[in-house]
């Protein structure tokens, strides 16, 4: 009975984790590799670490990506030497399951998962 109760408190915890969200949550770096045109593909400057929003007036186009900056000195610097900010860009999200401790690759779980709800950017 009670490992039966274990049971079911473990997966109530599982599934309200991940119906919550907190399970893919946004890393902050990766964004929409194919939103609008004109929109940079990424949430958090590459340069300062700063936020990007996707009307950010500070933007430049890389390899046919828009790049968004969080302020006009970043844009520069950037173009100093493009492929060290670009490789911060491309990395990978990866978060630390709570429960556990594994590492999990949020784009490539979304690719496996093909349920739709990932949108574009993940496929």
């Amino acid at each position: 009975m009670k490992k039966l109760i274990l049971l079911s408190m473990l997966i109530f915890v599982f599934v309200s984790f991940a119906s919550s969200g907190i399970a893919f949550a946004h890393c902050g770096m990766c964004q929409s590799e194919s939103g609008e045109e004109g929109e940079p593909i990424n949430a958090v400057c590459p340069v300062m670490g700063g936020e990007v929003s996707k009307d950010t007036p500070y933007k430049t186009e890389y390899n046919g990506k828009t790049i968004g900056f969080c302020c006009p000195g970043c844009i520069e610097t950037f173009n100093s030497d493009p492929e060290k900010y670009m490789a911060k860009i491309e990395k990978k999200c990866i978060i630390k399951c709570p429960e556990c401790g594994v590492e999990i690759d949020v784009m490539e779980e979304c690719k496996k998962a093909d349920t739709g709800a990932c949108g574009p950017a993940f496929k």
